[in-house]
C-alpha cells in the first residue's frame, strides 16, 4: 500500500500547505537581516572613519534642510593622483557635529576615503570630523608639526 495517494485532494491540499510554510520561512529568513538605509550609511560612515585614508579637500557647499525629508547635503571636492572628485555627504543626522563646526563653506577640510574606492569618501562622522574652523591648519601642516609626515627633499651631492 502506498504511503500516500496521488488522487486524493488531501495530498494537494497538505502539499500546498508544507510549499506555503517553506515560502514563507525563507522570506523571514531573507527579510530578517535586512539593513536600513541609514543602517547601511552609519555602517560605511564607520568603515570609513575606521580604515579610510585622510586627504586635504574643499567644502563646496551645505544644503538647506528639503523638503519633504528635511535632507541636508554636503558638498566637497578633493583630488587624489591628479583626479579631481566631487562628492556629495548626506548629514541630515550628523546635525549636533556640523553644528560645533558653523560656517565652513570654501573651507578646507580633511576626507576620509577608502582607499580601494577613492570616490568612496566622508567629511563628518559621528566620532571624527574633518570639518576645520577658520585659523585651523590643514592635515598636512598639523601632520607636520607633530613630526608625522615631512616634506620630501632632493638631496644635491655637493662637494
Amino acid at each position: 500500500m502506498p504511503l500516500f495517494n496521488l488522487h486524493d485532494p488531501a495530498f494537494y491540499g497538505f502539499l500546498l500547505l508544507v510549499l506555503a510554510a517553506l515560502a514563507a520561512l525563507t522570506t523571514w529568513l531573507v527579510l530578517r537581516n535586512r539593513k536600513s538605509p541609514e543602517e547601511k550609511e552609519r555602517l560605511r560612515r564607520l568603515y570609513l572613519v575606521q580604515r579610510g585614508r585622510i586627504i586635504d579637500g574643499t567644502v563646496l557647499d551645505l544644503t538647506d534642510p528639503l523638503p519633504p525629508d528635511n535632507l541636508r547635503v554636503l558638498q566637497y571636492q578633493y583630488e587624489i593622483a591628479g583626479v579631481v572628485y566631487e562628492g556629495g555627504q548626506d548629514v541630515t543626522h550628523l546635525q549636533q557635529q556640523l553644528a560645533a563646526h558653523g560656517d565652513c563653506l570654501g573651507m578646507p577640510a580633511s576626507v576620509r576615503y577608502d582607499t580601494k574606492n577613492p570616490a568612496n569618501s566622508i567629511v563628518i562622522a559621528e566620532t571624527w570630523s574633518g570639518l576645520r574652523h577658520k585659523n585651523e591648519p590643514s592635515f598636512r601642516v598639523r601632520a607636520m608639526a607633530v613630526g608625522k609626515a615631512s616634506p620630501t627633499k632632493k638631496n644635491s651631492n655637493k662637494h
